[in-house]
């Protein structure tokens, strides 16, 4: 990085025209005055509370966020990185949170891989270079590590962030918390698409259960060894869990098929962190789910766990019928 950048006790700068620090360099005389020499036209604050800029006249972004690992601050990425995008054509912006050490960290560290499409520790390199306290959590840490996962894009749709909420959920829902709606699958009997999908029925009735989209990976066990560990204390966040030795054997085969919750299910999931799923239909036996997690018959241990058993479901592509042609 250019020896040139701007160094003061309040922030520094990351690249040309991208400042990273503390809040002392908007509420304190000597840092607004370094903001102003500096000629910053933008600041994006990440705080717990929206700091009093006092006669600071600059756009302002707040955007609120606690400085905890279980703080999912990937689903601000988006419109923070649109914020500095625009910042930076029209001037220059400074990023800060209370200390400049985890939460604005964490947003130019994530800003850097997208724009420039790095690697997280490449992006963290950078910015530790100019700026020696940067800290992310270690909640935040493995959010970039997944952020870098995929693509460097955030998507709330993307496989591996569905993924992720789901862990997160399962700890709020053994905590009693509800299930939110929005992880929650669409009952595919009950959805139309205008796009050919690959749907699971249930073998005995026909009934759709989910689609392909819903089933989530998991990196296989080592059969029988794997089942000499007990996972269950593994953080949930993680979602998904390799074997023990983390490595993938091609000679054991799954017997089940892990899905997101899908909205047929609610009436199992109420009030209930396990039990049996049944074809809301025929009644015939699904599979089975616990908040805690599952092992599946590789020996991975999958948390949360809606677990289907795929001798009991079939797969089938639904393809879109062809609109009449109007006369």
């Amino acid at each position: 990085m250019a020896s040139s950048n701007v160094h003061t006790p309040h922030m520094d700068e990351i690249c040309p025209g991208l400042f990273l620090g503390s809040e002392s360099a908007v509420v304190t005389p000597e840092g607004q005055a370094a903001v102003l020499q500096h000629a910053i036209t933008h600041v994006l604050s990440v705080a717990d509370m929206k700091p009093k800029m006092g006669t600071l006249n600059l756009k302002h972004k707040f955007v609120r966020a606690n400085d905890m690992p279980n703080v999912d601050i990937l689903q601000h990425f988006e419109d923070c990185f649109g914020f500095i995008d625009d910042a930076l054509r029209e001037g220059k912006i400074l990023v800060h949170c209370m200390m400049g050490v985890s939460r604005s960290s964490t947003i130019v560290i994530g800003y850097l891989m997208h724009r420039d499409k790095i690697t997280f520790n490449e992006a963290f390199d950078m910015v530790r270079k100019q700026h020696p306290i940067a800290e992310p959590n270690y909640g935040f840490m493995d959010l970039l590590r997944l952020f870098e996962a995929m693509g460097c894009q955030f998507s709330s749709a993307n496989p591996l962030y569905r993924q992720h909420r789901l862990g997160q959920v399962a700890e709020n829902v053994q905590a009693g918390q509800e299930v939110p709606k929005e992880v929650i699958a669409a009952d595919p009997q009950e959805t139309t698409t205008d796009q050919t999908q690959t749907i699971y029925k249930c073998r005995k009735c026909r009934r759709a259960a989910f689609l392909e989209a819903s089933v989530l990976a998991h990196i296989t066990g080592r059969g029988q060894e794997s089942f000499q560990w007990h996972k269950q204390s593994h953080p949930l966040s993680q979602g998904v869990t390799p074997s023990p030795s983390g490595t993938v054997d091609s000679s054991v085969t799954c017997t089940s098929l892990f899905v997101e919750p899908v909205k047929w299910m609610e009436p199992f999931m109420i009030g209930r962190l396990d039990g049996k799923l049944t074809c809301p239909k025929c009644s015939a036996r699904l599979g089975s789910f616990k908040w805690s997690g599952l092992q599946c018959s590789c020996g991975a241990w999958v948390t949360p766990a809606f677990q289907i058993h795929q001798n009991r479901v079939d797969k089938a592509t639904r393809r879109v019928q062809p609109t009449p042609p109007t006369t």
